[in-house]
C-alpha cells in the first residue's frame, strides 16, 4: 500500500509506536551522544558499589564527551570527499548543453546558499552518522508562492511516527504532530502530516475523530525523500551507522574516561598531611572556659583551636592533621607529609583507556596509526593504508548513493519533461600514504626497475599527494611530469640509451626550457602547445650550438 487512507492513519496513530521506531530512536540517542556530545548527562550513570553520590554528582559534572575521540576516528573520511577523480553527468532527453549548465547553477544553491554538494558533505553526512533512519526530505515551494523552488530539511527519527522503508527510499510516511491545539474544554487535537507517492496530507486527530485537512499534490514520482544511511542492519532490516559497530567500545570509553578525569580531578593534588598536639588552652577539650560565657561570648567552642581540640595555625580542611603517637605507638618520621594517587593505579587506568581507543580505531579501520620515525607527520601514518582504502570506498558508496538520490529528485523537480537521470562518481584516489611514504616507495621501484607504467602511477601519486592543498601547483608539476621525456630518469643515464636524438635533447633542454616559463604560463596553456613551444625551444637551442661549433672550428 502506497497510499494514506484515513482509517490506515488513525490505526495507526492508535497503535503502540512500532519496535523499530523505538530502536530506532535509541540509537540516534546514542550516536549523538558519542558523535556531539548530547545527552551525556542523562547517560552517565552511579557506579554502584564503588562511588557515593558526591562522587557520582562530581564525575557527571566534570565528565568530557567522546566528541573528541569521534571527531578523530572520523578524520579520515574527509578523503571520501577530498579524493580527485569523479565526476558529475547529468542526462537530458535533448542534447542541448544549456540544459546541463542551468541545472547545475541550480545545484549550486538548494539551501542558504549551499549547493548540493555542500549539504551531502555538512548535513547529510552528520545525519548518516548520527540518524540513520531519520530522512531528507524535498520539500517545494506551494502555489501561492512567487518563486518556484524546492530544497532538502532534515527530518529526524523522533519526528516520524510511522513510515514504510524501500531501499533508501520510503513507500509513505507519517509524522509525529507538528502542533497540539487544546480547546475551552480542554480537548486536545493533534495536526499532523502524512505523505505518500502523491500528495502531502494535512490531518488533525482528536477525541471526535480523524479529519483530513488539506490534500496538496507533490511534484515527484514517490515519496521526496531518502534515508539518511543505505547500511541495512540484518537484525531488523532497518538502517544503521557506518559506526554501529564501535558503538558498545565508545560507550566502554566514555565511563572509564570519565573515571578517569575524576580521578586526576580529584586526586591529582598531593593532600598534605602533619602531626598536631593538644591544644593548650583547652587541652584538648574544644570547648571555651567559662569566663568567655559570662562575658557574654556566645559560644562554647574554644576560640584558640575553633572547638577542633588540636593546636594548628592551618585550616584543617587543608590538612590530615593525626595525633601525636604515645611512646609506646609507632612513629612515622618525618612528622610531616604529602599523600599521592598510587602511580600504578594511575597507569592502570590510562593504560586501559588507550587500550580501548586502540581497539575502537583498529576495528573501523582495519588497521593503527603510528607515530613514530622522523618523517612522519603529527598525525602520524596508517600502518597499512588498504583496509582504509577498502572502508573509504564503502563511504564513498554511500555518499554517491544519496547524492544522486537528491539530485534526481531536484531534476524531476525542475525539469520534469525532459530530465532522465543524474549520475554522479567520487573520486577514489584517497591518497592515505603520506607523500614522503609514496616518495620512498618511487625510489625503491625505481631500485628495482620497476615497469615505466608503475613509475608513472606512483610519480603522480606523489604529486597529488604533496599539492593536494595547492591546485595551482598540482597541475604546474603535473604537466611537468607529463612534458619531460624519461621523466624518471637523469640526463647520464639517458645518453647511455638509445634513444631518439630529438627526445634526448627535449630531455637536455627541459630545465633551461622549463625556467624560461612562468607557473601561470604552464597552467594555462595545454599540453599540446606545450609540447610544441619546448620543440621550437630545443631545436633554437640546437641550432644556435650547431652555428657555435661550426664558428670555433673554423
Amino acid at each position: 500500500m502506497t497510499e494514506l487512507t484515513l482509517d490506515f492513519v488513525k490505526e495507526i496513530y492508535n497503535s503502540d509506536l512500532d519496535s523499530r521506531i523505538k530502536w530506532a530512536r535509541d540509537m540516534n540517542d546514542v550516536l549523538l551522544l558519542h558523535i556531539e556530545g548530547i545527552g551525556i548527562d542523562n547517560y552517565l550513570e552511579r557506579i554502584n558499589n564503588y562511588e557515593n553520590q558526591f562522587q557520582f554528582e562530581a564525575r557527571e559534572k566534570h565528565a568530557i564527551s567522546n566528541k573528541f575521540i569521534t571527531e578523530e576516528l572520523l578524520r579520515p573520511t574527509d578523503n571520501a570527499f577530498n579524493a580527485r577523480g569523479g565526476s558529475k553527468k547529468y542526462k537530458f532527453k535533448t542534447s542541448e548543453e544549456n540544459k546541463e549548465l542551468e541545472f547545475a547553477e541550480i545545484l549550486s544553491n538548494v539551501k542558504n546558499g549551499s549547493s548540493l554538494s555542500q549539504y551531502v558533505e555538512e548535513i547529510w553526512f552528520n545525519k548518516f552518522l548520527t540518524d540513520p533512519n531519520g530522512l531528507i526530505f524535498i520539500e517545494e515551494s506551494t502555489k501561492e508562492d512567487k518563486e518556484k523552488k524546492a530544497w532538502p530539511a532534515y527530518k529526524s527519527i523522533h519526528s516520524i511516527r510511522a513510515y514504510k522503508q524501500n531501499g533508501i527510499f520510503v513507500d509513505w510516511v507519517i509524522f509525529e504532530p507538528h502542533r497540539i491545539d487544546i480547546d475551552g474544554d480542554k480537548k486536545e487535537t493533534k495536526i499532523f502530516w502524512g505523505v505518500d507517492n502523491e500528495n502531502f496530507y494535512l490531518f488533525k486527530l482528536s477525541d471526535d475523530g480523524l479529519v483530513l485537512v488539506e490534500t496538496i499534490e507533490h511534484s515527484f514520482d514517490k515519496v521526496p525523500a531518502i534515508l539518511c544511511s543505505n547500511i541495512v542492519d540484518n537484525k531488523t532490516g532497518w538502517k544503521k551507522s557506518p559506526i554501529d559497530a564501535q558503538v558498545e567500545l565508545l560507550n566502554k570509553y566514555l565511563t572509564s574516561n570519565s573515571v578517569l578525569s575524576i580521578a586526576e580531578f580529584f586526586h591529582n593534588y598531593p593532600i598534605p598531611w602533619t602531626y598536631v598536639d593538644e591544644c593548650s588552652k583547652c587541652n584538648g577539650t574544644g570547648v571555651g572556659d567559662q569566663r568567655e560565657i559570662r562575658e557574654g561570648i556566645h559560644t562554647t567552642d574554644c576560640n584558640a583551636c575553633n572547638g577542633t581540640g588540636k593546636a594548628s595555625t592551618k585550616d584543617v580542611t587543608d590538612t590530615i592533621q593525626l595525633r601525636v603517637p604515645s611512646k609506646e605507638d609507632h612513629k612515622i618520621d618525618p612528622p610531616a607529609g604529602y599523600i599521592t594517587l598510587p602511580t600504578d593505579s594511575w597507569e592502570l587506568m590510562t593504560d586501559s583507556v588507550d587500550r580501548t581507543w586502540g581497539i575502537i580505531y583498529f576495528s573501523h579501520w582495519g588497521t593503527t596509526v603510528s607515530k613514530d620515525g622522523k618523517n612522519e607527520t603529527a598525525t602520524g601514518r596508517f600502518l597499512d593504508a588498504q583496509p582504509v582504502n577498502n572502508r573509504l570506498n564503502k563511504y564513498s558508496k554511500s555518499i554517491e548513493q544519496a547524492h544522486t538520490a537528491l539530485a534526481n529528485f531536484f531534476g524531476q523537480y525542475n525539469f520534469p519533461e525532459t530530465f532522465q537521470g543524474a549520475f554522479i562518481q567520487y573520486g577514489r584516489r584517497y591518497l592515505i600514504e603520506t607523500p614522503d611514504q609514496i616518495w620512498e616507495k618511487y625510489l625503491n621501484s625505481k631500485k628495482d626497475n620497476a615497469p615505466v607504467t608503475i613509475l608513472d602511477l606512483l610519480l603522480f601519486q606523489f604529486i597529488e599527494s604533496e599539492f593536494r592543498e595547492n591546485e595551482q601547483l598540482f597541475i604546474y608539476e603535473t604537466k611537468k611530469a607529463k612534458l619531460e621525456p624519461f621523466v624518471h630518469w637523469d640526463i647520464k643515464l639517458v645518453q647511455g640509451l638509445n634513444v631518439n636524438q630529438d627526445d634526448y635533447n627535449k630531455k637536455l633542454y627541459f630545465s633551461e626550457w622549463i625556467q624560461s616559463k612562468t607557473i601561470n604560463e604552464i597552467i594555462k596553456t595545454d599540453l599540446k602547445k606545450l609540447d610544441e613551444e619546448l620543440s621550437d625551444f630545443v631545436l633554437k637551442k640546437s641550432s644556435n650550438e650547431m652555428i657555435e661549433n661550426e664558428n670555433e672550428t673554423l
